[in-house]
């Protein structure tokens, strides 16, 4: 039960819902991922057969299907006004949400700090290949996951993200009575060159091995000429 109104953020599968809890008044978010199949598949039967084990059958597009979901809560260090799922062009780039706090501050959660397959236990060793932490009913504010660091936005209404031509990078703006803008990059700049990258080391190899590519070339037809006259 909540005492205030839900907000929401949808993208692909996974649902977010903030609101405050009804017994204690705390901001909560909750994160929700909706599945197709809650069976582990049968990776013997894929292999010998190269199929899954319903896929040749019929589905008809009218046929109800309930979705399998995971979800978990989570306490927010401050209050919440609204947020909104980072977005790239082609949705290879892990997601992020950003949340607009009350203060007027700009939060970049993770999506690994929500994810609701964290375990309630100690990680396994495939928990910890994912980045998944042991499950804490109550979120960290760390400094540094504060886009608008010492900046605020008056009031803020909403968030908003869209892709750029970057796969890594996403364009995020908050608004309110003013408005911050900035460049995130969940994954980091994984696609782009750093500012100190040598591009004349780069040109030089390309170089090289084009010069290499001509004279071998050259020196195997000449021989396979040589021994067509023997």
């Amino acid at each position: 039960r909540t005492s205030s109104p839900i907000r929401l953020a949808l993208t692909e599968n996974m649902l977010a819902a903030s609101a405050h809890s009804a017994s204690t008044g705390a901001p909560i978010v909750s994160l929700i991922e909706l599945y197709e199949n809650a069976t582990k598949p049968d990776y013997v039967r894929m292999l010998l057969t190269g199929t899954e084990e319903n896929a040749g059958r019929v589905r008809s597009a009218f046929e109800l299907r309930a979705p399998f979901a995971l979800s978990t809560a989570f306490q927010l260090p401050a209050e919440l006004s609204t947020m909104a799922f980072t977005q790239t062009a082609k949705g290879i780039t892990p997601r992020h949400l950003m949340v607009a706090l009350r203060s007027g501050q700009l939060l970049a959660l993770d999506k690994r700090m929500i994810d609701p397959r964290r375990p309630t236990g100690a990680p396994s060793t495939a928990d910890r290949e994912e980045g998944l932490a042991q499950y804490s009913p109550l979120l960290p504010l760390m400094p540094q996951a504060l886009l608008t660091h010492g900046q605020r936005v008056g009031r803020a209404a909403g968030v908003r993200c869209v892709a750029t031509t970057l796969e890594s990078t996403s364009i995020v703006a908050m608004y309110g009575t003013d408005l911050f803008v900035a460049r995130y990059s969940p994954a980091k700049n994984f696609d782009l060159l750093h500012d100190s990258f040598n591009h004349v080391a780069l040109a030089l190899a390309v170089f090289g091995l084009a010069v290499g590519t001509v004279v071998t070339t050259w020196l195997r037809r000449r021989s396979e000429l040589n021994a067509l006259w023997r």
